[in-house]
């Protein structure tokens, strides 16, 4: 008997869209699904109550939705309808787990933890071995035509572009300077650390920089140690994406920017960055289709990927990314995919011009991204995955 699968939208727009790709996965599959809608909470709820079969239900959400403080969901003795009612609760988490301890404290028996990285997996079996914990998933993709309907590379409009949002990295020097110049130093000492040696990850860097100052330092408060530093994993992920499209647009390669907050990109040259906006997820990758590279720069994830690279691959655009761990088992630099150096960025412009002055072999590395993400990467192959943990 196939299970019937909740599922959550109509919080977060990008864990929205993942959801409803999912879903059309899990129906395909013969699965009942709903989905609860965060805007339509009181029709929800009704639906919600009479979708339900006991032991014969599960739910999937990504990032805590339908457990992150939602009283709705929660009884007067303060446990939650998934506990109560014995609904295993699969939960993807797309992000490092230090920005989530608050609801890693809350969540029910029923609960399972999925990460979307190799380390953030490692990180909550040695600071959160008390949470069940499903296999690594990565992101994955998703291809909005059908493969003959995409324009080829020598037809479409953008040389490049670029879906993402940005914040100049100096939000974070008021948390960076705010418990004084010893804190201060410590805090900046990760920072080049972590910049100079970007193939290691932000618990291996901090781990290091704190047991030299406490080597007796107990599991316990190293965990709440890093809970403190969520802004250093942000600080070299702002500095890397800043480095990179400042270093572009300031060597005379015109990137086309979809998401808030351009506008507060200081460089030289502000004409060759062009501003369009924010898209949600099905415009973002509508304009991937009608770019010609497609540009990616890593959070600080290590051993997993960025749903953007498989996006840019299934929408026949070259992926332009810097590497991991786990990419770089199937990335192949000139031949799927366009691989740079993040501390590297003067080297990228370079990149560009000579890929693209050769379109024929941008469309053979588009052609072959596309056939290696269309087997591997979409969000129908991890829903099979996912399957499998529910019988």
């Amino acid at each position: 008997m196939k299970k019937n699968i909740i599922m959550f939208e109509g919080e977060i727009e990008t864990t929205g869209y993942f959801s409803r790709q999912l879903k059309l996965a899990f129906e395909k599959m013969g699965f009942r699904v709903f989905m609860f809608d965060y805007e339509n909470v009181k029709s929800s709820l009704e639906g919600l109550f009479k979708f339900i079969e006991p032991d014969n239900t599960i739910a999937v959400s990504f990032n805590f939705h339908g457990i992150s403080g939602y009283e709705i969901f929660l009884d007067e003795e303060g446990i939650y309808m998934w506990e109560d009612l014995k609904i295993p609760f699969y939960n993807i988490v797309v992000d490092h787990p230090v920005y989530y301890y608050g609801f890693l404290k809350m969540v029910p028996k029923t609960y399972i933890h999925i990460s979307i990285d190799k380390n953030h997996e490692k990180f909550m079996e040695k600071f959160f071995p008390h949470i069940n914990r499903g296999p690594f998933l990565p992101l994955a993709g998703t291809p909005i035509y059908e493969e003959s309907q995409y324009k080829k590379i020598k037809d479409r409009d953008m040389e490049v572009v670029f879906t993402g949002n940005f914040a100049p990295y100096s939000v974070c020097e008021e948390a960076i300077s705010m418990k004084g110049p010893d804190y201060e130093k410590f805090y900046r000492d990760i920072i080049d650390d972590m910049l100079a040696n970007p193939k290691r990850c932000f618990e291996e860097v901090v781990t290091k920089h704190v047991t030299d100052e406490i080597s007796d330092i107990s599991k316990e408060d190293l965990r709440d140690v890093f809970g403190n530093m969520a802004f250093i994993d942000l600080y070299v992920r702002y500095y890397s994406r800043e480095m990179v499209v400042k270093s572009l647009v300031d060597k005379g390669i015109r990137v086309n920017v979809f998401g808030n907050g351009w506008n507060k990109l200081k460089c030289n040259h502000p004409e060759n960055l062009i501003d369009h906006g924010n898209l949600d997820s099905r415009g973002c990758l509508e304009v991937i289709s009608n770019g010609k590279i497609s540009l990616n720069i890593m959070p600080w994830f290590k051993e997993g990927a960025h749903d953007r690279i498989f996006n840019s691959m299934l929408n026949k655009a070259v992926c332009l990314t810097d590497s991991s761990y786990y990419l770089k088992d199937f990335l192949v630099n000139n031949e799927n995919s366009l691989i740079f150096q993040v501390d590297r960025p003067d080297t990228i412009a370079d990149i560009i011009d000579n890929a693209l002055s050769n379109e024929n072999n941008l469309q053979i590395i588009a052609d072959k991204g596309y056939e290696m993400a269309k087997k591997e990467h979409t969000w129908e192959q991890r829903a099979i995955s996912l399957a499998k943990l529910f019988f």
